[in-house]
């Protein structure tokens, strides 16, 4: 699952999107009803983008 996500997460980095994006697209639907009752999906997909927006901005 997190392995999952994470690369979902990653795919959409190198298009280019911006994290606000990236969780608007939900990465983590497929598991949400199972194992989103922790934190959030929103957030965990936030803290799956190592330093959040920094992310973003390196190759």
């Amino acid at each position: 699952m997190v392995g999952t996500v994470r690369d979902k997460v990653a795919t959409l980095k190198k298009q280019g999107k911006p994290v606000g994006e990236v969780i608007a697209l939900k990465p983590s639907a497929a598991f949400d009803r199972k194992w989103g009752g922790g934190i959030g999906p929103d957030a965990f997909v936030d803290l799956s983008t190592p330093a959040s927006e920094g992310f973003w901005h390196k190759s």
